[in-house]
C-alpha cells in the first residue's frame, strides 16, 4: 500500500539533503531545523535519542574522514552543511529508509552503496579534494559507511520500540 507519511519522509530528506549540499553553511542550519520542526508530528518515541546520536556518529565520522585527509585537506571539523545531513538522513532512516535497516546485511550493503555514492557526489560538487586514486576513496568511504549504517540500524532498532523489524 502507498504510504504517503512515508514519501513525505522520503521527499524531506531528499530535498533537504540536496538543499544543503547546494546552499552550503548558512542555510543548512535553517533547512535542517525546519525538516526537524516538520518531524515533530511524526516522530516516533524514542526517535528524538536516535536522531541525536546519529548526529554525532555521522559528525564523528566525517570528521575522521577529514582530519584523515581522506575527503578535504586535514580540516580541523567537517563543514557544517555536511554535518547537517545527519540529522534528516536519521529522520529517515526509521521511516521512509526502514526497509534498509529491517535486515542488518541490507543496512550495511545499502550504507556501503548510499554513502559512497553520496560522497563522491559531494566531493565532486563541492570540489573537495579526496585522496586518491578513487578507488581507494571509494573502498574507504564504502567500509566506514557500511559500519556506520549498520550501527544506526542497531541504535534504531534498540531505541525505537515501535519500530517493525519483520
Amino acid at each position: 500500500m502507498f504510504d504517503v507519511k512515508k514519501l513525505i519522509n522520503f521527499g524531506l530528506f531528499a530535498v533537504g539533503s540536496f538543499a544543503c549540499i547546494l546552499l552550503a553553511n548558512h542555510w543548512a542550519l535553517l533547512i535542517v531545523a525546519c525538516v526537524l520542526l516538520f518531524h515533530l508530528r511524526t516522530a516516533l518515541p524514542g526517535e528524538w535519542q536516535f536522531i541525536a546520536q546519529a548526529s554525532v556518529l555521522g559528525w564523528l565520522f566525517d570528521s575522521i574522514l577529514f582530519r584523515s585527509n581522506i575527503l578535504g585537506q586535514q580540516m580541523l571539523f567537517p563543514p557544517v552543511w555536511l554535518s547537517c545531513i545527519w540529522p534528516i538522513l536519521a529522520t529517515a532512516v526509521v521511516h521512509s529508509l526502514s526497509f534498509s535497516i529491517k535486515h542488518l546485511s541490507y543496512a550495511a550493503l545499502f550504507g556501503a552503496i548510499y554513502g559512497t555514492a553520496c560522497y563522491l557526489f559531494v566531493s565532486f560538487w563541492q570540489n573537495i579534494p579526496r585522496i586518491e586514486p578513487s578507488w581507494r576513496f571509494c573502498l574507504i568511504v564504502a567500509a566506514g559507511w557500511a559500519v556506520i549504517y549498520l550501527l544506526l540500524a542497531f541504535i534504531a532498532r534498540s531505541r525505537i520500540s515501535s519500530l517493525s523489524v519483520n
